[in-house]
C-alpha cells in the first residue's frame, strides 16, 4: 500500500460539513473558572478558584495543566454533530463508537446516530441517501476502497480521522516502500492498531515491554520461530515469517500509547539490531520515528508534574473503560498516589467507588475511598469532555461539604 494510495483514498472519501452547532452542554463553568490565570475568591463559599486550583479550606482540588479533549477529538464530534444537524431525515452511520467515551457516544445515539458495529449492518446495508462517518480511530484500507465505492454510488461520506493517526500510516506506507516489516506498539485488538495494520504489507504487533522482549530474542537468537508465532498468534500478518520480515523493522506506534515505554521499546530494539548485526548496519536493519499523538504526550507529562510538584492523597483519572489514552494515565498516576480510573460522577459515591485497575478488563469496587479533606488531584483522558470532569468535581463537593 503506497503513501499516495493512503492519501488519495482519504480524499475520496472526505466530506467536511459546514454547520453551527451547540457545544456548550460538553463545557463546565466550574473548570473554566478553575483554568483561569488569576486566582480569585468565591464571594458566596469563599473558595479560592485560578491557576488550575480549587481550594475550599478542607479540601485542595488540582487540575492537570493539560487533561480532557483533544483537538482530533474536538472534530470528530463537531463534525458528527453537524452531519446530524445537516441531514435530517437521512440515517447518519458511524462505522463504530467515534470515541471511547459512553457520555459522547450516548449523546451522539441521543441525536440520531447509529453505530454499525452495534447493530447487524455491514457496509453492504449502506443506501446511497445514507450518511457515514469515518470515527477519529480510522478504519482499514479495505472499508476505505468498499468507501469509495458507495461514494461513487451518491452517498454521503464524512471522515473524522485524527491527522495524528493519519501521520503513522504515512510512516507505515513509507516503510512499505523500502521493504521494511511495521513493528507496531499498540493493542492488536484496537480500532486504530488494526487500521494501521491494513496500512502494512507486513506487520507485527507488540504491547509492551515483555512482547518486545521476546522479539529482541528472536532477534538474537534466542528464541525460535515457533514460538515466536506462537505468542504473537493474531497479532501479525498473514503469512509471517520471522526469520524474513524481521530482519529489517520500522517502528511505529498507537498514538495512545505511554510515551515513556515507547521510548523503551525502541531502546530494546535498537540494541537488539546492534547485537545482530553490529552498530554500522542499525539504519539498514531499524528505522525508527515517533509517531505518539502531540496531545497524547502533554497530557501524560501534566500528570507527572502533578504528581512530582505536589504530595496528592488521591488522584482521578477521568474517561471510558476502552479509552487506551486514560488507562496510560492512570498507569503513571499510580506511581505518585492513590489513584482511581472512573468513568465519571455516576461511578462513586460517599463510601464505594467503582474504578478500573490497569491491566483489567472489568471495574473493581474499592470502599471508604474518599477522606473528609485532602489533596485530590484530576485529570482526564483525551476523549473526556470538561462537563463529565466537572460533575465529578461537583459530586465530590456535594458528597463532602464543610
Amino acid at each position: 500500500m503506497s503513501k499516495l494510495y493512503v492519501k488519495a483514498a482519504r480524499e475520496k472519501v472526505k466530506e467536511k460539513p459546514n454547520v453551527n452547532v451547540t457545544w456548550r452542554f460538553f463545557d463546565s463553568d466550574l473548570l473554566d473558572r478553575i483554568q483561569s490565570k488569576e486566582i480569585e475568591r468565591d464571594p458566596t463559599t469563599g473558595w479560592k478558584i485560578g491557576q488550575y486550583r480549587l481550594d475550599t479550606g478542607h479540601f485542595e482540588f488540582f487540575l492537570a495543566r493539560k487533561f480532557g479533549f483533544c483537538y482530533g477529538v474536538k472534530l470528530a464530534i463537531w463534525d458528527s454533530l453537524s452531519a446530524l444537524d445537516k441531514y435530517p431525515g437521512q440515517r447518519v452511520i458511524a462505522l463504530s463508537e467515534m470515541i471511547h467515551n459512553p457520555y459522547v457516544n450516548d449523546e451522539l445515539r441521543r441525536r440520531g446516530a447509529i453505530f454499525m458495529d452495534e447493530s447487524e449492518m455491514t457496509l453492504d446495508d449502506i443506501a446511497p441517501a445514507d450518511v457515514v462517518i469515518i470515527p477519529a480511530f480510522g478504519t482499514t484500507m479495505t472499508n476505505f476502497e468498499m468507501l469509495r465505492q458507495l461514494k461513487e454510488r451518491g452517498c454521503t461520506l464524512i471522515d473524522t480521522t485524527c491527522r495524528s493517526v493519519i501521520d503513522v500510516w504515512d510512516r507505515v506506507s513509507e516503510y512499505n516502500q523500502i521493504g521494511f516489516c511495521s513493528l507496531i506498539h499498540g493493542k492488536s485488538e484496537h480500532e486504530e492498531t488494526i487500521a494501521t495494520a491494513s496500512v502494512a504489507q507486513t506487520y507485527l504487533v507488540v504491547r509492551d515491554l515483555d512482547d518486545t522482549a521476546l522479539v529482541c530474542d528472536f532477534i538474537c537468537g534466542r528464541l525460535s520461530e515457533q514460538e515466536l508465532l506462537e505468542r504473537f498468534y493474531g497479532a501479525c500478518s498473514e503469512g509471517f515469517q520471522p526469520s524474513r520480515d524481521l530482519c529489517r523493522i520500522g517502528m511505529a506506534n498507537q498514538t495512545t500509547m505511554r510515551s515513556s515505554e515507547s521510548e523503551e521499546v525502541f531502546g530494546m530494539l535498537r540494541e537488539a539490531v546492534i547485537e545482530a548485526y553490529g552498530e554500522p548496519e542499525v539504519d539498514a536493519h531499524f528505522q525508527a520515528l515517533d509517531t505518539i499523538c502531540r496531545a497524547t504526550e502533554v497530557r501524560q507529562q501534566a500528570v507527572i508534574e502533578m504528581g512530582q510538584s505536589t504530595q496528592l492523597d488521591l488522584m482521578l483519572v477521568v474517561g471510558g473503560l476502552n479509552s487506551s489514552n486514560t488507562k496510560n494515565l492512570a498507569k503513571i498516576a499510580q506511581k505518585y498516589t492513590q489513584a482511581y480510573h472512573i468513568e465519571g460522577a455516576w461511578s462513586f459515591d460517599g463510601d464505594q467507588i467503582r474504578h478500573l485497575i490497569y491491566g483489567d478488563s472489568a471495574f473493581t469496587v474499592s470502599e471508604d475511598w474518599l477522606p473528609d479533606s485532602g489533596r485530590i488531584g484530576i485529570t482526564a483522558g483525551a476523549s473526556t469532555p470538561d462537563n463529565t470532569v466537572g460533575d465529578v468535581l461537583e459530586k465530590i463537593l456535594m458528597l463532602r461539604p464543610e
